[in-house]
């Protein structure tokens, strides 16, 4: 495992911080894959479609997928978090993540 930069200043200066290359490509690329199919689209948009979209307003409810769980538990992940909490003691949690706006704070 490699060491995870986290700005703490930042964080506890505007709340949020952006740490990069946290989660290995291959389960970034795995929830990627879930969100296709759960929308029945295909990842280079030759399969457009707005079927079922519309019930969920945005929100995709797939929050207990092994994808994300992937994700969640990943050992830089966790870093991270207890970098910034001055912590080892965190806990693995299904939060908000499935709420996400894709839209980022910068």
């Amino acid at each position: 495992m490699s060491a995870v930069n986290v700005d703490a200043e930042h964080f506890s200066q505007q709340g949020w911080v952006c740490v990069e290359d946290v989660v290995p490509v291959a389960d970034c690329e795995a929830v990627v894959d879930t969100i296709c199919d759960f929308w029945r689209i295909s990842r280079d948009g030759s399969q457009p479609t707005r079927a079922g979209r519309e019930r969920f307003n945005g929100i995709v409810p797939i929050h207990q997928h092994q994808s994300l769980w992937n994700t969640r538990q990943s050992p830089e992940l966790h870093q991270a978090f207890a970098a910034i909490h001055d912590s080892e003691a965190l806990w693995v949690s299904q939060v908000h993540e499935h709420c996400a706006s894709f839209t980022a704070p910068f």
